[in-house]
């Protein structure tokens, strides 16, 4: 039985996600899988010679330790594609570009000394990916949590969660810790990927709007008043979406 689709429509409740996936998944058998762990090591060679122009500060600054300390490469955000930051990476976008159902991609760096607080995503229907590609030590000085089970990264490695569940990391070492991330979707749910993207389009709207104006009350709003503001949103994305993939223009 297929699981349903379910989104989180208030990220500051901090009730768990009642859905009957497990925290991790088991993605060993999957080619895009297979593909990514023999590729790690050519992700890794153009990221150290990219790295240093690349970075920007991660916009949700609710989530981290410490200011700067989560800084992100973002190639594909909910099926947006940030042209130049893929064309600066063409190895890893040739690598991209043959994952079925992707629409999310981010070498993500997190900050030696540095914290991940606990949240939840927004929604079920992805495969939420970690490929280890700078990893400077092992459990428990850093790692990763989904519902108080840990786990840590290995180089060169996938790991595989359900983003809907609450997780945390952290990073208590003295070197920067560097992870290629993906957002693939599960395949119960390609079928609806434009709207699944431009739900979770619109959710994101409100939190960066939460968070560059200081709009507080937003994340007091019940499920059901945030679910209506994110439906009235949608239609934005649904015409703003097939445009930017027309003109091929970088946002950021």
């Amino acid at each position: 039985m297929s699981a349903k689709l379910y989104y989180i429509y208030q990220q500051g409740i901090k009730g768990p996600y009642k859905g009957k996936e497990k925290g991790f998944f088991n993605v060993k058998d999957q080619d895009w899988s297979k593909l990514l762990e023999s590729s790690w090591q050519e992700i890794l060679t153009e990221l150290k010679t990219n790295q240093k122009e690349q970075f920007t500060t991660n916009e949700v600054s609710r989530f981290q330790s410490e200011t700067d300390s989560w800084q992100t490469i973002g190639f594909m955000f909910w099926s947006r594609q940030h042209k130049s930051k893929l064309n600066a990476f063409p190895k890893t976008a040739s690598v991209l570009k043959q994952i079925p159902g992707l629409i999310g991609a981010s070498i993500n760096k997190l900050a030696a000394g540095a914290e991940i607080l606990e949240h939840k995503g927004e929604t079920n229907a992805i495969y939420r990916c970690h490929l280890g590609l700078i990893v400077p030590g092992k459990l428990p000085e850093i790692g990763f949590e989904v519902n108080n089970v840990s786990k840590e990264w290995n180089e060169g490695e996938v790991l595989a969660f359900c983003d809907a569940h609450r997780h945390k990391a952290w990073n208590n070492t003295d070197k920067d810790r560097f992870i290629l991330l993906l957002d693939i979707l599960r395949p119960e749910f390609l079928h609806k990927k434009y709207d699944i993207c431009c739900t979770v389009l619109s959710l994101n709207t409100l939190h960066l709007i939460s968070e560059k104006l200081n709009w507080t009350f937003l994340y007091r709003l019940t499920s059901n008043q945030l679910k209506i503001l994110t439906l009235t949103l949608k239609p934005l994305w649904y015409l703003y979406l097939p445009i930017h993939r027309f003109i091929g223009q970088t946002i950021k």
